[in-house]
C-alpha cells in the first residue's frame, strides 16, 4: 500500500472519530471503500505489469493475555476475510500446562495485512464507543457487555464481508482482472491448510438479549458505502 493511500486512509479514519455521526460514518465507509478499491486496482495493475506476487505474511494480529478475547478474534477473522487474508488462533502453555498467552495470527499478502490492521483498529474502537453508550444506559454487567460486544462484532463483521464481496462482484462485472486476487486466495488457503489447524469453536452467547442489542448497535457503524458523501472535510479527501 503506497504512502499516499495510507495517508488518505489514516485521515479518513481520524475523521471517523468526529462527534458528527453522519460525517464519522461517511468517513469510515469511504476508508473501507478506498481499501477495497485500492486492493482491486493494484492487483490488476500488478498482473498486467507481470510483477511477482507479494510475499505472504504470517504474524500476530492481536495479542491477548491468558484467555482469548472471543469478540475481538471473531471481528479480526471477518476483517481479514474481507481483505483477502485468513486468521488462526495460537496459544502457549506454561510448564504447568496452563494456558499463559493467546494470539490471533493473520496470513495474507503484505498490503492486505496492512489494510486489515487499519480497518480492525477503527472497528475495535467503534465497539468500545458502543459499550460506553451501553454503560451510560445502565448496562455495566460484564456478562451483558461481553455478549453485547459479540453481537456487535458479528454484525459488523458480516457487513464488512458483504461489502467486500459486493466490491469484488462489481469489479468483475466491469471487466477488471481478478486473477491475482484469486491466486492470492489460493496461496492463503494453502498456507492455512499446511498448518493442519483444528476446527474453531463456535462462540457461546451468554445473554441472547445483549447479543441482539449488540447486533442492532453494530448496524449503526459505518462500514459499507452509502449515499453520496457530504460536503466538507470528508468530501475534500475525494480524489480529483
Amino acid at each position: 500500500m503506497s504512502q499516499n493511500i495510507r495517508e488518505r486512509i489514516r485521515r479518513l479514519l481520524a475523521l471517523s472519530e468526529s462527534s458528527n455521526v453522519h460525517e464519522a460514518s461517511a468517513a469510515a465507509a469511504k476508508a473501507q471503500e478506498l481499501m477495497s478499491k485500492h486492493r482491486i486496482d493494484q492487483a490488476e495493475l500488478a498482473e498486467q505489469a507481470g510483477e511477482v506476487d507479494e510475499p505472504l505474511l504470517d504474524e500476530d494480529l492481536q495479542v491477548f493475555g491468558a484467555r482469548m478475547v472471543t469478540w475481538r478474534a471473531c471481528l479480526a477473522s471477518a476483517v481479514a476475510e474481507a481483505n483477502g487474508c485468513d486468521c488462526y488462533n495460537q496459544v502457549w502453555r506454561g510448564t504447568d500446562g496452563r494456558q499463559c498467552r493467546a494470539t490471533s495470527r493473520i496470513i495474507g499478502p503484505v498490503s492486505s495485512v496492512q489494510a486489515t490492521r487499519y480497518l480492525l483498529a477503527y472497528l475495535e474502537r467503534e465497539i468500545g464507543r458502543l459499550c460506553v453508550v451501553e454503560r451510560n444506559a445502565g448496562r455495566s454487567e460484564a456478562a451483558w457487555l461481553n455478549s453485547f460486544r459479540l453481537g456487535a462484532s458479528y454484525e459488523i463483521g458480516r457487513r464488512v464481508v458483504a461489502a467486500a464481496k459486493a466490491a469484488m462482484a462489481s469489479a468483475a462485472g466491469s471487466g477488471c482482472s481478478l486473477a491475482r486476487i484469486d491466486r492470492d486466495a489460493e496461496r492463503v488457503a494453502a498456507a492455512m491448510t499446511a498448518k493442519t489447524l483444528g476446527a474453531a469453536r463456535k462462540p457461546s452467547i451468554g445473554n441472547s438479549t445483549a447479543f441482539l442489542s449488540g447486533v442492532e448497535a453494530g448496524r449503526t457503524v459505518g462500514v459499507a458505502s452509502g449515499p453520496a458523501l457530504p460536503s466538507g472535510p470528508v468530501a475534500a479527501l475525494e480524489e480529483s
